[in-house]
């Protein structure tokens, strides 16, 4: 009896063990996980998404540049359109938009995500050449019929917040820099540009 009582016990501490083991490792697994949700969103590698917050977009643009096909319309496309253009490259831009058939009818049957990724393209081409009225009504247009989906974009959202800084809106540009920060708190590079609205605020005469 004291030999099968002991076997019962070990028994349920192997089993208690083994259990303990699964949990520790469900646990340790989804802490590995847990902020891959983040940069799918956001359709970067985690590599481009740390030379963003430093502020190293020429960097970015070429680890981009690396793994893009510029005809292919998914995230990275619109972070590369936004490298381009604060860089300067508007010819970059351009390229990519035309690659891209950036336009909003081409893109009418397709994906929603991949619409946005079109006409964010588009808008930042048009910004990038100075036509901001145009970069602001397509976006607009854009966000009238996917409300919820651009509302939860933080790359929209930033988007819009150049738009406005552009157009001398300090406090819609605020409000959208302010957005996608609350929608990806881990965005450095935005807090960066959310100072740089509200310095320009204060010295506004």
């Amino acid at each position: 009896t004291a030999i099968l009582l002991s076997s019962s016990f070990a028994s349920q501490a192997i089993l208690a063990a083994s259990v303990d083991s699964s949990v520790t490792k469900t646990k340790l697994e989804s802490k590995k996980t847990e902020k891959l949700p983040v940069l799918k969103r956001l359709g970067i590698t985690r590599k481009t998404y740390q030379l963003i917050n430093q502020g190293n977009w020429q960097q970015a643009k070429e680890e981009i540049e690396k793994t893009s096909i510029l005809s292919v319309a998914n995230k990275e496309s619109a972070w590369l359109a936004f490298a381009y253009l604060y860089l300067g490259d508007c010819n970059g831009v351009s390229k990519l938009s035309s690659a891209l058939g950036a336009s909003q009818s081409e893109a009418r049957d397709e994906d929603p995500e991949k619409q946005m990724t079109r006409v964010l393209v588009l808008a930042l081409n048009d910004l990038c050449q100075k036509k901001v009225d145009d970069a602001h009504d397509i976006l607009l247009a854009f966000q009238k019929v996917h409300t919820s989906l651009c509302d939860q974009d933080m790359l929209f959202n930033f988007c819009l917040a150049a738009v406005y800084a552009k157009k001398q809106d300090q406090n819609a540009s605020e409000k959208f820099c302010a957005k996608a920060l609350e929608l990806e708190p881990d965005f450095a590079w935005g807090y960066r540009t959310d100072g740089m609205i509200f310095e320009r605020s204060l010295n506004k005469p």
